[in-house]
């Protein structure tokens, strides 16, 4: 699986596991408020619908309830609303309290049921010792054979159907619920004149013989809401959080990865374009981000391996354009002997050895540097004495100096003998400053002077052993110095053999110092010379 599949994994992972732990941590957290919640708001439904139901048990008519019904829609805080089953509004609190028709909630809260049992409402013992008067009344009246209906407790009805009784009639209903009154241990109902209007009056009666308001629903709350009942929809609000959380997740991730990706795609094509071969344009760099630092790395990488390749291409040419002019002369010699243009004697022996020397020389001088560019020069390391090593590389050149009319010294500045030791291999620090004198000679002319100069400097807490070789020859140019040391590198640009050389001396003087651990530099003006600073690890900072 690539890169942008496992990052879409860990992202959707990482969104996943986040829902789920916020999930249980919100039900943890909430269960106990939900709890609560139900519980009052329950609590409000049931003391409402209790409240109404007592209300339905004393009372004739919803039109009575307005006061109740208002008075309870304070109390809780919420639209309170009777429906009769028919859907038919009986009493509205919306339209007590702000006169307004609003729509209802779409479920009801509770059922109002105006019988004796309903709500397990506790009925006072004068009230139930009424109801069991007014039991046996009825069934008094029924053995009589009369209907007790002519006796419910409504003034309005018992005048209009005593309009259409005789005097007669109206007397005996008023024995039969004399007696039946009496029977059932109550007062008079109705007294020999007539209706006793007090009786009829009075507050309404209960039990069987009363006439019960109708059944009817109770809302609580306006359209739209729960209706008093709370509903749970964590869980499908967790689903519809879930997938949310999961496309944008994606959609980042998909967007990280393209940015993430985009760069190490250009990476890959560049590096792929390296390994077969070529050499790509380099990579755009956007931003300041690790990607960024990889680019140009990859950038500069690919820089240095122009450069290289560059470097590798003047080399063979400059090779090539060294090893040509001795082999040039051998062949020309050896053609001019097999021609007879020339004699085969002992002279063109010597110009042929000449010739070979030199490509010898030239060969040997490309050894030590691929020696030392895989860091498998080999070194016999010991305790060496540059003040020794100086003045025997003077004594070499010397002949040569004296003939080309220049003066060539060794100045040795440190106090002791053992200021100037160093650790190394003798030959080589050898052919370091046999190199740099032979240079100066060749580029210094009658009157002018060499001398080579030690010394003893520290650098820091680290001592060096400096050593100057220092001449007043023609100099080089200010802008050929920082190619000084690069290989078959010349002042004279023209490549001409007047100054002799292959053009990679000072290049093994540069590698067979830092492999000792110096460094070497120079100096130079043009007409008042050169200097070549070494400096070399004293032999007590360098370990044997």
């Amino acid at each position: 699986m690539g890169i942008r599949g496992r990052l879409l994994l860990l992202v959707l992972a990482i969104a996943a596991l986040s829902v789920v732990l916020t999930a249980i941590v919100v039900r943890r957290v909430t269960s106990d408020q939900l709890s609560t919640q139900v519980s009052e708001n329950r609590l409000t439904v049931d003391s409402i619908n209790i409240a109404l139901n007592e209300f339905a048990l004393t009372a004739t008519t919803w039109a009575e309830a307005n006061e109740i019904v208002a008075l309870l829609s304070k109390q809780y805080g919420t639209r309170v609303a009777v429906v009769d089953l028919d859907g038919n509004i009986l009493v509205d609190s919306a339209q007590i309290l702000e006169g307004e028709d609003r729509p209802l909630p779409a479920f009801e809260s509770g059922f109002i049921d105006p019988s004796i049992d309903a709500f397990g409402i506790e009925i006072p013992e004068e009230v139930e010792a009424q109801w069991l008067v007014e039991e046996e009344f009825e069934q008094c009246l029924l053995s009589q054979g009369v209907d007790p209906a002519w006796f419910i407790d409504d003034l309005a009805f018992f005048e209009k159907i005593a309009d259409n009784l005789s005097s007669d009639e109206i007397d005996r209903l008023a024995a039969v619920a004399d007696f039946c009154w009496q029977e059932a241990d109550g007062g008079l109902f109705i007294e020999e004149s007539g209706v006793d209007e007090s009786f009829l009056d009075g507050e309404p009666g209960f039990g069987p013989s009363a006439a019960m308001l109708e059944p009817a629903l109770l809302f609580l709350g306006e359209s739209g809401e729960p209706g008093g009942v709370l509903d749970s929809s964590i869980d499908y609000r967790m689903v519809l959080s879930l997938l949310a959380i999961g496309t944008v997740a994606t959609m980042s991730a998909y967007l990280l990865s393209r940015r993430i990706l985009a760069p190490i795609s250009a990476l890959t094509r560049a590096a792929q374009e390296v390994a077969d071969g070529g050499r790509p344009e380099p990579v755009e760099v956007v931003g300041d981000s690790e990607l960024s630092a990889l680019a140009v790395a990859f950038n500069s990488m690919g820089s240095t391996l122009r450069n290289e390749e560059e470097a590798r291409r003047r080399l063979t040419t400059d090779i090539a354009h060294e090893l040509r002019s001795p082999l040039q002369n051998i062949r020309g010699t050896l053609e001019a002997a097999q021609d007879g243009v020339r004699e085969l004697n002992l002279d063109l022996v010597e110009s042929v050895h000449e010739e070979a020397l030199l490509l010898q020389h030239l060969v040997d001088d490309l050894q030590v540097l691929a020696l030392a560019d895989a860091a498998a020069l080999h070194m016999d390391k010991e305790s060496v004495s540059i003040r020794d090593l100086l003045e025997s590389v003077v004594r070499s050149h010397s002949d040569r100096a004296a003939e080309a009319g220049i003066q060539l010294s060794n100045n040795d500045a440190s106090e002791r003998a053992e200021d100037s030791l160093v650790i190394g291999d003798q030959m080589r620090l050898r052919q370091v400053f046999s190199n740099l004198v032979d240079n100066a000679l060749r580029h210094s002319t009658s009157g002018d002077t060499i001398s080579l100069e030690t010394e003893l400097v520290n650098k820091g807490k680290q001592r060096l052993v400096q050593i100057l070789v220092r001449d007043t020859g023609e100099g080089i140019d200010e802008h050929f110095l920082p190619q000084v040391f690069d290989r078959f590198s010349r002042a004279d640009p023209s490549r001409t053999r007047g100054t002799g050389g292959s053009g990679v001396g000072l290049a093994i003087c540069q590698k067979l110092v830092e492999a000792h651990g110096g460094t070497i530099s120079v100096t130079s003006r043009i007409g008042e010379g050169s200097c070549f600073i070494v400096k070399l690890p004293a032999r007590s900072e360098t370990p044997i």
